[in-house]
């Protein structure tokens, strides 16, 4: 039997994120959602099958310290895709992201994995690729991961 972890998902109610929520509470991990307050509901907090709690998380406001500590692993998946202009991509996404990817490093997280995309890659013109570059190159700086997901 495999060690059970502490799983925190940023975006746990997103379409990976709900995804990965229920496969890793289906091996037995402790699963932390980490979801937008005004997103939980009665209704979507039962939906939320296999999750042990849930943390209100906002890319505007990353958690630290004493949020993230308790846990082994953090996958960062929460992106704001109503933002458009560069400054608000670049200012909420990347600037949040890259925060609370150093602020995992800071709590001993001991992995951490950062859920981009295949339109990230040197040379996009792609703002949201860009974007996503940016993020994967602060995970790998702090010893973390990226996964380039497609086609979701």
């Amino acid at each position: 039997m495999s060690v059970q972890m502490r799983v925190g998902i940023t975006g746990a109610n997103g379409y990976v994120g709900t995804i990965l929520r229920a496969t890793f509470a289906e091996e037995g991990h402790e699963v932390i959602a980490f979801v937008r307050p005004n997103r939980v509901t009665s209704e979507s907090a039962a939906a939320m099958a296999g999750v042990a709690e849930w943390r209100p998380y906002e890319i505007r406001r990353p958690p630290s310290g004493s949020a993230i500590s308790d846990l082994d692993v953090l996958i960062h998946g929460a992106w704001d895709l109503t933002l458009v202009s560069a400054g608000d991509v670049w200012g909420v996404n990347v600037s949040g992201s890259q925060q609370l990817l150093r602020n995992a490093a800071d709590a001993g997280v001991r992995r951490v994995i950062f859920i981009s995309s295949m339109s990230a890659y040197e040379g996009t013109r792609q703002l949201y690729g860009q974007a996503k570059l940016a993020c994967e190159r602060t995970a790998n700086s702090l010893g973390g991961v990226s996964t380039r997901l497609g086609l979701v």
